[in-house]
């Protein structure tokens, strides 16, 4: 969660032909978006822009502050820093900012203290100030020999930051004294310049479809506020579908489908959607790939080993694809569900197939290849069984089967950087190394293929049953002691 400060004081105020109550709307929609609900108004007495149809009851927390001049708005700044335990952003009233560009900002910035910066001549003519940037931090602010930068308004800090801030804050209301006008965030990123405090930047042009301008002060239906409010809606529009396709992809699924697939597969997909393929299709397409490494399988050769096992990859790549693509262009239907669950159980059944066809012709009767096969098939349809009654008994009644609602709130990227990356240097934490440890044992579906694909390729079939059934009879006896376990957990509490 962030708490955010909207100063609309100064020229934010809006230049005549405005209405700064709307400026004050649009942007605090837009930080609903982004999930910052607390919102914070601060105002001039008697201007309209603190009341409460600004902050109006049930949107959210927040409060309407009203504020004589800005060293008020520094002390009220001050104040809410001080009481902070989440981070705070700090924007204009009158700031035009793309809903990517204020996610990123609000939820993906790592610095304790960040600024939004924008190229020279961008930001437009209300309350920007003039700034230089190196190596990814501001080092000069307002009068700047060598602009390279222009400081929107927009700046964050974290809850770890609040009491230094508050300082800042105190020190320079002193300084300005009563009575005088004047950008509260531009003179908090000076101080913290002058200090000496590392002030990170978070460029608005290397952010995809990055619009961050302020509109205070443009001639009303001018070409310069057209042009950027033609750029906010490709912006909000790309933002909007990357956030439809990254909620597509499944959050919870295994270590090889999220790390070996889907890190790439969104990309498919949105390339199959835009040539109207249909996920019927995909699944199709995805069985054909599977009876072909069948057959190059039941060769019993090192080459038609080899082939079986990279098409057996392909095959599962596009069953990964297809669901995600039934998600992201709404094509969910009960036919496509109930096509993929018998095709992606058959596919695997056939291979299995194909594996004891070739260990026969491999070793001119097979051996034991045979027994091995039929052994594996009734373990995994002894799984399939108990998945799917165990996942009736615990399903809400009320929430459908293949339709769940989709989140969009989850990012792809993001949900890959929190399951690998917990730590600042990067290395795997203890806990989510876990989570994937414990994810993997289960076998699911992609552990499968990785674990068919390697050993026929790398030895034969016999290694591939003898595989398959050790780590699947492990897995089946551990999920089932974690899953009474659990059932008995919840009928004594």
């Amino acid at each position: 969660m962030t708490v955010a400060v909207i100063l609309a004081t100064g020229r934010a105020l809006g230049a005549p032909g405005t209405d700064p109550p709307a400026h004050l709307a649009r942007l605090r929609d837009r930080l609903a978006t982004v999930n910052v609900p607390d919102v914070h108004v601060i105002g001039r007495p008697g201007a309209g822009v603190a009341s409460g149809a600004v902050v109006a009851p049930g949107a959210g927390a927040g409060s309407a502050i009203v504020s004589p001049d800005v060293a008020g708005d520094l002390r009220r700044i001050a104040q809410l820093a001080r009481r902070a335990d989440v981070p705070v952003v700090i924007l204009p009233a009158d700031l035009l900012v793309s809903a990517g560009l204020l996610d990123r900002f609000v939820n993906g910035t790592a610095a304790p203290l960040a600024a939004v910066t924008v190229p020279p001549g961008e930001a437009g003519p209300s309350g920007t100030a003039s700034a230089r940037v190196r190596r990814g931090r501001v080092v000069q602010v307002g009068l700047v020999p060598k602009v390279n930068a222009a400081f929107p308004g927009v700046l964050r800090f974290d809850a770890s930051e609040g009491h230094a801030i508050a300082e800042l804050a105190e020190s320079l209301a002193d300084l300005a004294g009563p009575g005088t006008e004047g950008d509260a965030a531009g003179l908090l990123l000076a101080g913290l310049v002058r200090l000496g405090r590392p002030v990170a930047v978070h460029p608005a042009r290397a952010a995809k479809g990055g619009v961050c301008r302020r509109v205070a002060g443009d001639e009303p239906g001018g070409a310069a506020l057209r042009e950027a409010r033609v750029a906010l809606e490709a912006a909000d529009a790309g933002y909007e579908d990357d956030r439809r396709l990254a909620a597509a992809v499944k959050a919870d699924d295994g270590f090889f489908s999220t790390f070996a697939v889907s890190s790439y597969s969104p990309r498919l997909v949105r390339w199959l959607a835009g040539r109207q393929v249909t996920p019927t299709t995909v699944t199709v397409v995805s069985s054909v790939f599977a009876l072909l490494a069948a057959l190059w399988f039941s060769a019993g050769t090192r080459p038609g080993m080899v082939t079986g096992a990279l098409l057996l990859y392909l095959a599962f790549v596009l069953d990964v694809v297809d669901g995600q693509l039934a998600r992201y262009t709404g094509r969910c239907t009960e036919f496509g569900a109930r096509l993929g669950l018998i095709c992606g159980q058959g596919k695997e059944y056939v291979v299995y197939l194909g594996l004891a066809f070739g260990s026969a012709a491999a070793t001119g009767g097979g051996g034991d290849a045979w027994a091995l096969a039929v052994a594996v098939l009734i373990l995994q349809a002894v799984r399939h069984v108990t998945d799917a009654s165990y996942e009736a008994r615990t399903r809400p009644p009320h929430v459908p089967l293949q339709r769940t609602p989709v989140n969009l709130e989850r990012a792809l990227m993001a949900n890959l950087e929190r399951a690998l990356i917990a730590k600042p240097d990067g290395r795997l934490s203890r806990s989510r190394a876990l989570y994937w440890a414990r994810k993997a044992w289960a076998l699911p579906v992609g552990e499968r293929v990785a674990l068919i694909a390697v050993t026929a390729a790398l030895f034969d079939a016999r290694a591939t049953f003898l595989a398959l059934l050790t780590w699947g009879v492990i897995a089946t006896v551990t999920t089932l002691a974690g899953r009474i376990r659990r059932v008995s957990a919840s009928r004594t509490a």
